[in-house]
């Protein structure tokens, strides 16, 4: 039971990530549909870009962990390697699928720099969040310390 639990929290957190991405770029491919005059969205378009992000966020789940502790050469190392794949495999699926087919070159650099920005912005949290909550800990613990010390001398 305790796998099963331990599964659908990592999977949760996936899911979490996936949807953060794909809403980035779903919204920056709608917004360049709006921009070039076109109102419609290939909803196949739409599907392939979910099962690429998801496919990509699970690979990213495995290769940085957000739960592990990385050096700092290690993660920036890690971050960059999913960061670059990440890319390349979005360019060769949407070039496949045809994803800016009639829309100008710049729709696709957009979207790609869009996404690029939404995997910075990921990794800078992380840091930060791991920063923040190791800050918090440490805190804790002198507090407690503290109350320790001070029931001993209460004895």
């Amino acid at each position: 039971m305790k796998k099963i639990i331990g599964y659908c929290i990592w999977e949760l957190k996936n899911d979490f990530i996936a949807s953060t991405y794909f809403a980035v770029i779903f919204l920056m491919y709608c917004i360049t549909r709006l921009i070039i005059g076109t109102k419609n969205v290939d909803i196949f378009v739409v599907f392939e870009m979910y099962v690429t992000i998801y496919a990509l966020s699970t690979l990213q789940k495995l290769i940085l962990d957000d739960d592990k502790e990385y050096s700092e050469k290690a993660f920036i190392l890690r971050a960059t390697f999913i960061s670059v794949i990440s890319v390349i495999v979005i360019a060769a699926v949407s070039v496949l699928g045809g994803w800016f087919e009639g829309m100008p070159l710049w729709a696709s650099i957009t979207i790609y720099a869009m996404l690029i920005l939404s995997y910075l912005t990921v990794w800078i949290i992380l840091k930060l969040g791991k920063k923040y909550d190791t800050q918090k800990l440490n805190e804790q613990l002198a507090k407690y310390k503290g109350n320790s010390k001070i029931e001993e001398n209460e004895v």
